[in-house]
């Protein structure tokens, strides 16, 4: 050796033997199978209750049309506040230019 030391950080309490990781690894196993066999259940039953292709989540028939005419009303906002009544800004105005405003048709 070299005479490098290097810090490390083994527990004994932490440490598994080949023996009790073969039982964590079952155990594990039966937990996912039993975890994947529940959520099918509650999978199939709310497929039963709401239909295959709907989560039972989905926003009501009248309020979902509404948000879409919200949406079609900010549209034309969203547009006049970037560009304020259809007005390009000006270069501004210097001696003798006439006009003080700052948009032009």
């Amino acid at each position: 050796m070299d005479g490098t030391k290097v810090k490390a950080n083994a527990s004994r309490h932490k440490a598994m033997s080949y023996e009790y990781m073969k039982k964590e690894e079952e155990r594990l196993s039966k937990e996912i199978a039993e975890l994947l066999a529940k959520a099918k259940s509650v999978d199939e039953a709310e497929d039963a209750l709401h239909g295959p292709h709907k989560r039972g989540d989905e926003l009501p028939q009248e309020l979902a049309r509404r948000e879409t005419r919200l949406a079609r009303i900010y549209e034309p906002q969203a547009s006049a506040c970037a560009d304020p009544r259809g007005l390009k800004p000006s270069a501004r105005p210097g001696p003798g230019r006439g006009s003080t405003s700052r948009y032009q048709r």
